[in-house]
């Protein structure tokens, strides 16, 4: 017999799998290799602040930098320990949840439900199903109907997709896209998940949990309207400090628990000088250009900070990555870390920073002048 998961067996088995994680990680290696950490300094992105090594190079590994970073392991195994007791519960509720709460717009145009027209919701497969022609016509495409072949048309510049109820797959310019899930008929219209449509039309699609309401923007370089932010400038944007030449080429900020946070942090395995408390994560692709006659860069001869982000207050945690081989690299292209450039050079890459402040208010981009005058550059405010 199948037990549910509201009986009480069913609660027992998984608070049991819980305790197995706790009690796993007394048994657990420690996957952290210290003897390859001698000596190291890590550096905050984009000013002069060092982290304690691990290891101090003279009497073996320090015994507290050791256990802060065994606590962490174990704090993580209680946390996924916690969420198999609760994850369950959580992920229900997110599938049944009231589709009439759930809104959606397309760049500055709110949708509104009412007439023929229902409103966004969620399907038996837990996928946010948006009217096609809504979004579609909102992004500056047409539309049209094919009653025979139950297939709907978009066309926009050089692009086509056929969109047909009932199948999970969708035909964009000639090539098959699967879906997680199929487009449906609702009350006469056509009804089919966000992201598929809007990224074959070049935008992308971003969640703002606390709205409950899914953003659809044709803008990418940023999603700033999408957290209650208003775009001050237009990127690319490009700031000189110092020598160094700083051009943010986009720029997104994401709850630092929604999937596209955790997409980056997993990856680049990021951490902050705060765990625990971070509220947001900011990501953004940058490209340094020397244009001075000297070296600049950290760890170097030049330590005077040139610039750094600001989001949401004078927090500036930067995400350290965990992975080894980014910590070896200079110049590294796919995050920013160690990095010095000669004159004339130039790097593209990405950097990551975490907000502990449960508001976002605004994202600066900072830059230092002579004289260590501050020039604070607004790129996007809550007004």
């Amino acid at each position: 017999m199948i037990k549910q998961k509201g009986s009480v067996l069913y609660k027992r088995k998984i608070i049991a799998f819980a305790a197995a994680a706790i009690l796993q990680f007394k048994v657990m290696q420690l996957p952290v290799d210290f003897d390859d950490l001698q000596k190291r300094i890590y550096i905050f992105v984009g000013y002069n602040q060092q982290y304690r090594p691990l290891w101090d190079g003279r009497d073996g590994i320090n015994k507290i930098d050791k256990g802060s970073v065994l606590m962490k392991i174990k704090k993580k195994i209680i946390a996924l320990a916690a969420a198999a007791v609760f994850g369950f519960s959580t992920i229900q509720t997110y599938v049944s949840a009231d589709s009439s709460a759930l809104a959606l717009q397309v760049d500055d145009k709110p949708f509104v439900a009412g007439g023929d027209v229902a409103a966004p919701y969620i399907n038996r497969d837990g996928r946010t199903l948006v009217p096609l022609r809504f979004i579609s016509e909102n992004m500056g495409a047409s539309v049209s109907w094919n009653g025979e072949n139950n297939q709907a048309m978009i066309q926009k510049g050089d692009i086509t997709i056929y969109v047909t109820v009932g199948l999970n797959q969708i035909v964009v310019n000639g090539s098959n896209v699967d879906m997680d899930t199929s487009a449906e008929n609702t009350d006469g219209s056509v009804f089919v998940p966000a992201r598929y449509i809007a990224e074959a039309l070049g935008a992308e699609v971003n969640f703002n949990p606390k709205e409950n309401k899914v953003y659809i923007l044709s803008d990418t370089t940023n999603n700033f309207i999408a957290f209650g932010l208003k775009p001050k400038v237009q990127f690319p944007f490009t700031i000189e400090s110092r020598g160094l030449k700083v051009t943010v080429n986009n720029i997104h900020v994401y709850p630092v628990d929604s999937p596209e946070a955790q997409e980056h942090i997993k990856e680049y395995k990021l951490g902050s000088s705060n765990p625990g408390t971070q509220h947001y994560f900011m990501w953004a692709n940058v490209t340094l250009e020397n244009v001075s006659d000297d070296d600049i860069g950290y760890p170097s001869k030049d330590w005077i900070k040139k610039w750094e982000f600001m989001v949401s207050g004078s927090n500036r945690l930067h995400a350290e990555p965990g992975i080894k081989s980014i910590h070896d690299t200079v110049n590294s292209t796919e995050y920013l870390w160690a990095w010095n450039l000669k004159a004339g050079e130039e790097l593209t890459t990405n950097v990551g920073a975490f907000s502990n402040h449960e508001k976002l208010t605004y994202v600066l981009l900072q830059g230092y002048e002579k004289d260590n005058i501050d020039s604070l550059y607004p790129l996007a405010t809550i007004d």
